[in-house]
């Protein structure tokens, strides 16, 4: 498997899967993420497209924004290849996600729990702090330490800067 840097013919796989595996107002619009200074990565095995990645890295720091595999190719191991070269490719730095908070009342209870033994299995751990983005909130996850407030504030100015920052709302809860 390689996780490469997306190309142009890429990038209807990537959009077609980032539609499908993300809900609407969790995700800002494609050509967005295309323009932005994030690194978009796509999985491939034998020249067949099995997932993607979106990183936004700043400093000593990986935000893995991002991350899907192609419906047909899940539960076979590949998210677990996928993360363990974005850790090899990313080695020495902090690695951070943000996911949905488990919550027994949620209609999608049972896969919220799945996704957390998933991160825990492939070496993140809970960090102290949660994630705002666009209104929602969301736990975080990371591997190689933890992250603050004015971490993530530098990584997401340096990303999108304050302005759109602002306008889609993103911000560290410290707990």
């Amino acid at each position: 498997m390689t996780l490469e840097i997306a190309e142009k013919q890429d990038y209807q796989k990537i959009k077609a899967l980032y539609l499908s595996a993300f809900p609407p107002e969790e995700r800002p619009p494609f050509f967005f993420l295309k323009r932005k200074a994030g690194q978009m990565l796509v999985a491939k095995e034998d020249g067949q497209f099995l997932g993607f990645v979106y990183l936004v890295c700043h400093k000593d720091m990986v935000y893995l924004f991002f991350f899907a595999v192609e419906a047909s190719h899940r539960g076979q191991g590949y998210g677990s290849q996928i993360l363990q070269l974005v850790k090899e490719q990313n080695a020495g730095k902090r690695i951070f996600l943000a996911r949905e908070p488990l919550d027994d009342q949620a209609d999608n209870a049972a896969q919220r729990r799945s996704r957390h033994q998933f991160y825990l299995r492939n070496g993140f751990t809970d960090l102290p702090i949660q994630i705002v983005e666009q209104g929602y909130v969301f736990d975080a996850m990371g591997i190689g330490g933890n992250i603050s407030a004015k971490d993530y504030d530098g990584l997401i100015n340096g990303w999108c800067g304050k302005f759109l920052r602002s306008f889609l709302r993103m911000h560290v809860i410290e707990r």
